[in-house]
């Protein structure tokens, strides 16, 4: 149409012509694109955090038929280091599905429960060979502990400050040691810990929705339900200061230091994750 009206209007016209209809079509078209590529932008951002969710649950999917998968057939361990006491001494494990270190051992979980361990055993941390029915394994300095499907805690080692005393334990689906003490983590979400507490890192008395525990050479923390972290006192006053720490997804904790995993996304989501991640742990371990 364009060229058609070039062949039969004069060169004013055609001029007047595509000023008056041509180019405000043009310009109406860019500001159509214009708006639909903005618009397309705003939808990416708004579709961007549950992106990142489905990508999170993706994820946890893969890591549990990873994990699934080795619970079924159990995995063989490598290990290197000072081995002065053979705490590296773990080439003919076998059917292995979680591990553990102490200050000087080793502890492996096999596929049926059962559980081996290597490594300084002078205060007896490695005579494990009679537990069965143990899910979970964790090692402080010098003791090792056991988590048992039916929630009870089986601890050996050295006890000069009561770190092995868990026989009373029940309804466990959780355990973490630190050098000399161990906590427990209750399927009502509380905790319970008992062995040194000389920096107050038993005192767990009154934490609640707590989802996941980690223990440190001096202090014990807890994730809770909705994203946020909790830690005793430590040596110094605010040592551990985590007041402040949002949309955490995982913690850890070294002898005098805590990190902690933070996750962007919507805080809707972020719950319905966690909600989910507590739901299945207390599937798994009850």
């Amino acid at each position: 149409f364009t060229e058609l009206n070039k062949m039969f209007l004069s060169q004013e016209d055609y001029q007047e012509w595509m000023k008056s209809t041509v180019k405000p079509f043009r310009e109406m078209y860019q500001r159509e694109c214009s708006e639909k590529e903005k618009m397309k932008e705003k939808l990416k951002q708004k579709e961007e955090p549950y992106q990142q969710a489905e990508q999170m649950m993706k994820k946890e999917m893969l890591l549990q038929r990873e994990s699934s998968d080795i619970k079924e057939k159990g995995g063989r361990v490598v290990a290197i280091g000072n081995n002065e006491y053979g705490q590296c001494d773990v080439e003919d494990w076998t059917g292995i599905i979680s591990i553990a270190c102490g200050n000087e051992h080793t502890a492996g979980l096999r596929k049926d429960g059962t559980v081996v361990a290597t490594g300084d055993n002078g205060s007896g941390q490695c005579n494990v060979k009679d537990w069965t029915g143990i899910i979970s394994i964790a090692c402080g300095a010098c003791h090792t502990a056991g988590l048992r499907k039916d929630g009870t805690v089986v601890a050996i080692g050295r006890n000069i400050f009561g770190q092995c005393n868990v026989k009373d334990w029940t309804g466990i689906i959780s355990i973490a040691c630190g050098d000399w003490h161990i906590a427990g983590l209750r399927n009502d979400g509380t905790i319970v810990a008992t062995g040194d507490n000389l920096y107050g890192e038993c005192d767990v008395e009154g934490w609640t929705e707590i989802i996941f525990i980690a223990c440190g050479n001096e202090h014990t923390a807890g994730l809770r339900k909705d994203g946020t972290v909790v830690v005793t006192e430590g040596i110094e006053d605010g040592e551990y200061d985590v007041e402040d720490w949002t949309g955490i997804t995982s913690i850890a904790c070294g002898d005098c230091h805590i990190v902690g995993l933070k996750v962007i996304v919507q805080q809707g989501l972020l719950k319905k994750f966690k909600d989910v991640l507590y739901i299945k742990l207390s599937k798994i371990f009850l």
